[in-house]
């Protein structure tokens, strides 16, 4: 038998648009997105059996402000900024179980979640190895348009 496994995904976009002058327009953006996923983590064949799943609750944060300027009839700048964060674990399914309480010692902190992984030949690992975090963030940029021969001209 194999594990069941999901993906939960909420997520939310919002934009806005602003026309400070006739020359010049901000615009923002806010993304936020939420998931919950529960998945075997079979990396090496094992890890399928149900209850031992690989929790990954995943969180992502974008924004971006934008500032678009008429210099003149022929040249256009833009100016950026933006942010993100993304922030991911990856947890046992059975972390709440504390080895400890049959007598187990493996050590403290997150190798007392769940299980330890116990591997016997020819049969699906019991566990899944400790958890891992992972996370990451920021980008800026600007940038001019020169046009010649014609006017450039925004929405």
């Amino acid at each position: 038998m194999i594990a069941p496994s999901f993906n939960n995904i909420t997520s939310l976009i919002a934009k806005i648009d602003h026309n400070i002058n006739k020359s010049n327009m901000l615009s923002g953006r806010y993304y936020y997105g939420d998931s919950t996923q529960s998945f075997p983590l079979a990396l090496s064949g094992d890890g399928i059996l149900p209850g031992f799943n690989t929790d990954t609750p995943t969180r992502v944060q974008l924004v971006s402000i934008s500032l678009v300027s008429i210099l003149s009839s022929n040249k256009v700048n833009e100016a950026r900024l933006g942010w993100n964060r993304f922030a991911e674990g990856f947890f046992p399914e059975d972390r709440s179980f504390h080895p400890s309480s049959i007598g187990l010692n493996v050590g403290t902190g997150y190798a007392d979640e769940g299980l330890p992984v116990i591997a016997v030949l020819a049969i699906p690992r019991l566990a899944q190895a400790s958890p891992i975090r992972v996370s990451a963030t920021t980008p800026t940029g600007s940038g001019s348009t020169t046009s010649r021969g014609r006017r450039v001209s925004t929405r």
